[in-house]
């Protein structure tokens, strides 16, 4: 990596800053510029094509000795950034590029893909049928405040492990396909969602915190389950007969109708989270001696 002397950074003047958001959101990384550019670096290898050329524009403009460094490495970390990006927080307004960059053969090396509220049930249904078509190994998949996405695709990529829906408020159900090596599902503040389907054994953490609507399970619990969170399911009646033998923590916070709890607890259960379950008229018998009991 080509290093540069310390050099104080040109402070552009207060009307400068608001007329080049580019540059303005660049001077966070300014000190590193001086330093190395690494913090530089990595920025531009993520920055869209309009806004890395800002930058250079502004340094350039300004007379800066690093100009030729920044526009440099500006090429490179796009010829390599694409090929080993591992995660992408994407903007409504970038979807279609991500689309067309993934058909193109782009970000083979992605992981995790983080996709914000204005996203729309068809874009979605067409990133993951570009995921697909192109074969990526999409681990994480988070849709946290999706307000718009009514339904998941049934095509959820088969390697994930990590799935985030909370407060996708307008998602009326779950997929009865999720991916089998699933291993986290948030289904949090999904206040539509009114029945919980079946899931995959491989889960190990499931949190349908706030769903308003669920009154009850109707399929078995995941068997290799460790942690379930259902604060404030004020609907929720009961379980179904046996919990997961692998379960450590319960955490049934205002869950106000709850009348019963599986008898005997599981073993392995270390924390149990029964405050403000007014109808709870008392616990199973048999549970566990090391047991923490929240009441």
């Amino acid at each position: 990596m080509q290093r540069i002397p310390n050099a104080g950074a040109p402070q552009p003047a207060p009307a400068q800053r608001r007329l080049n958001p580019a540059a303005n959101a660049f001077q966070g990384a300014q000190a590193d510029i001086y330093r190395g550019l690494s913090s530089a670096a990595q920025f531009v290898a993520h920055a869209p094509a309009p806004v890395i050329s800002n930058v250079i524009s502004y340094f350039k403009k300004r007379g800066s000795e690093h100009f030729g460094v920044i526009a440099s490495w500006s090429r490179e970390c796009k010829e390599i950034s694409d090929s080993r990006v591992t995660e992408l927080d994407v903007p409504h307004q970038g979807i279609p590029r991500l689309v067309t960059k993934i058909l193109a053969g782009d970000y083979q090396s992605l992981e995790t893909l983080i996709l914000h509220e204005h996203t729309s049930n068809s874009e979605l249904q067409q990133i993951m049928n570009a995921v697909q078509e192109k074969g990526l190994n999409i681990t994480e998949l988070d849709l946290a405040s999706c307000e718009f996405i009514t339904r998941l695709p049934a095509n959820l990529p088969p390697g994930l492990l990590k799935l985030d829906v909370s407060n996708c408020q307008q998602l009326r159900e779950l997929p009865a396909n999720l991916p089998t090596g699933l291993k986290e599902l948030d289904a949090s503040e999904c206040y539509r969602i009114t029945a919980i389907p079946f899931l995959p054994n491989s889960l190990e953490r499931l949190s349908f915190d706030f769903c308003t609507r669920i009154t009850a399970f109707t399929e078995p619990l995941p068997e290799n389950l460790r942690i379930l969170n259902l604060r404030e399911c004020n609907r929720l009646l009961g379980f179904p007969p046996h919990l997961p033998s692998t379960l450590e923590e319960l955490d049934l916070f205002g869950c106000i109708n709850l009348q019963e709890l599986p008898d005997p607890l599981p073993s392995s259960l270390r924390l149990l989270n029964v405050r403000r379950c007014d109808s709870l008229e008392e616990l199973p018998q048999m549970r566990p001696r090391d047991l923490r009991i929240i009441e």
